[in-house]
């Protein structure tokens, strides 16, 4: 009998919480300043687009090996609304039915995709955002210290 698979311990010395790993995953890559939309992408995806990209590039959470995926999450939002718009007009049980099936696995899918970037309240808790000089604890610390002496650093 061979037993138990080794857990990969070296990994975990000295940083048992993962912490520093996730952020320093979180920051590969160049965030995306400017980027065009697809050009194939339906009405609701370029929609989606448009909407959630330059909320993506403020927090700046989405890197350039990213986009692609984004565009595979607005592809996925699109043919989701568009099964569902079918099924609205469909009259047929049978053919609501088998739409019905299709739209709950293009829904599942969808929300694969935004749990990956972070768009539903569970996946947000995860989410590592990149530490700024204006965010970090010293930084408000020292603004408010020089505010209260009369001094305003740059």
């Amino acid at each position: 009998m061979r037993g138990r698979k080794p857990k990969p311990t070296h990994m975990l010395e000295g940083n048992y919480s993962r912490a520093e790993l996730a952020r320093r995953q979180s920051l590969d890559g160049d965030a995306v300043v400017e980027c065009d939309p697809p050009v194939k992408l339906h009405a609701s995806a370029l929609a989606l687009w448009r909407r959630i990209l330059p909320q993506f590039q403020k927090v700046g959470s989405v890197r350039q090996s990213d986009l692609l995926a984004l565009c595979i999450t607005c592809q996925t939002f699109d043919e989701s609304q568009r099964a569902y718009l079918e099924i609205q007009k469909s009259s047929d049980p049978e053919a609501r039915e088998i739409l019905f099936r299709r739209w709950l696995k293009l829904s599942d899918a969808f929300r694969r995709w935004a749990v990956e970037f972070g768009m539903t309240p569970s996946s947000r808790v995860r989410l590592v955002a990149p530490e700024t000089q204006a965010d970090s604890l010293e930084a408000i610390l020292d603004r408010a210290e020089a505010d209260a002496k009369g001094k305003f650093p740059n």
